[in-house]
């Protein structure tokens, strides 16, 4: 027999009615989709990226990044321990800052209606990373030091 199981993401954690929507579905397609927690998809992101790689790389060098449309992830193993940093914000939310804080321009998010915010100009880049900057936290240690560029 066969068995299928997916996990859901960012939009499901953030939904007032993400849960029911998911129970409905399952339910209704007897399926096996399961909310995750942001840590959870950082270690199946990071797990998923060493697959590829060989043993030696991914414990010495591997990062995972996956960025989503509302969060992000970076996983690395840290002295054996696999580590995951948490981002708050996705791709649809930076879109939605460039459009409706820098822009001044109401955000249509899908379809053939959708806005979008080419071209940005050099001042508007600068001011989209200052608003980012606010909203994610500071790296930890870890991936700092792991990102570091040789000297």
């Amino acid at each position: 027999a066969t068995e299928h199981a997916g996990v859901c993401t960012a939009v499901f954690r953030r939904a007032c009615n993400g849960q029911a929507y998911l129970d409905a579905v399952n339910r209704e397609l007897r399926l096996n989709l399961r909310i995750v927690s942001q840590s959870l998809e950082g270690t199946l992101g990071y797990l998923s990226a060493a697959s590829g790689a060989r043993e030696a790389e991914a414990s010495a060098s591997l990062v995972a990044w996956d960025s989503g449309c509302g969060s992000f992830q970076l996983s690395a193993r840290v002295d054996g321990r696999l580590r995951v940093w948490e981002g708050p914000i996705g791709d649809s939310d930076v879109t939605g800052l460039l459009l409706r804080q820098v822009q001044r321009k109401e955000f249509v998010g899908s379809g053939s209606g959708r806005t979008s915010p080419n071209p940005v100009s050099p001042s508007e880049a600068e001011a989209l990373e200052n608003a980012i900057r606010s909203k994610v936290p500071q790296p930890p240690d870890w991936l700092l030091e792991r990102c570091a560029l040789p000297s």
